[in-house]
């Protein structure tokens, strides 16, 4: 919000810019002088101290941004005008765009994560590094797919895919078993024949006592 407050002198006005509704603060640029001619039209609008425009402070953690006001509007009178009537100044167009919420966020082929905002806004957040060891085979397993440095891996060489790497990145993939299928199968066939024989010799075991038993009678 932009309030105007007439001065002393002839067709100047001072401007103070506001922000409303949210926890966002107008922190430098927000005041200044406003001067139109006899006419209505604007001579000069300037802003006090050196800013060149509302510097504005979101107050979410976001970095802050500047706003320019273009009150002249081109030629002539198309941006703020100064009439004897009422005040009817209303915003004509704006070049930005409302506050937005992250929605989700897209993973490329290259690990670019990019995040889609309720205001129509694509903002690249972040980038997912890929590592590559000289000697892998000497990475130390801690379990649920987590390795560790060893002194025999070598130094990794840290970089992104596509640019450095030819590897890609799939995005919403899931990953194939990447055990050995030949071994497991084996230590599967392997644990079934000891149950097989178990379960026999209990079987044995279950007819020698009962015809001991029977004998007994």
């Amino acid at each position: 919000m932009i309030t105007f407050t007439k001065t002393q002198t002839a067709g100047e006005w001072r401007w103070l810019a506001e922000t409303v509704g949210s926890d966002a603060e107008a922190v430098g640029g927000d005041t200044g002088t406003i001067q139109f001619s006899e006419s209505g039209d604007v001579v000069s609008f300037d802003v006090d101290g050196t800013a060149t425009g509302i510097t504005i402070d979101p107050g979410t953690g976001a970095s802050q941004f500047t706003v320019q006001l273009d009150v002249q509007g081109g030629v002539g009178f198309s941006g703020v005008t100064q009439y004897s009537s009422d005040p009817t100044l209303i915003v004509r167009e704006q070049d930005g765009k409302p506050t937005g919420v992250l929605l989700r966020f897209a993973i490329d082929t290259q690990g670019i994560i990019t995040g889609i905002f309720s205001n129509d806004e694509n903002i690249t957040l972040a980038q997912v590094a890929l590592a590559e060891f000289p000697n892998p085979l000497g990475l130390l397993r801690s379990g649920d797919g987590i390795f560790d440095l060893a002194s025999s891996t070598g130094t990794p060489i840290i970089g992104a895919a596509g640019d450095q790497f030819t590897s890609s990145i799939l995005s919403g993939s899931l990953e194939m078993s990447n055990v050995d299928l030949v071994r497991q199968f084996t230590d599967m066939i392997t644990t079934q024949r000891g149950f097989q024989a178990s379960a026999r010799v209990v079987t044995t075991a279950d007819q020698v006592l009962e015809e001991t038993m029977r004998l007994k009678r």
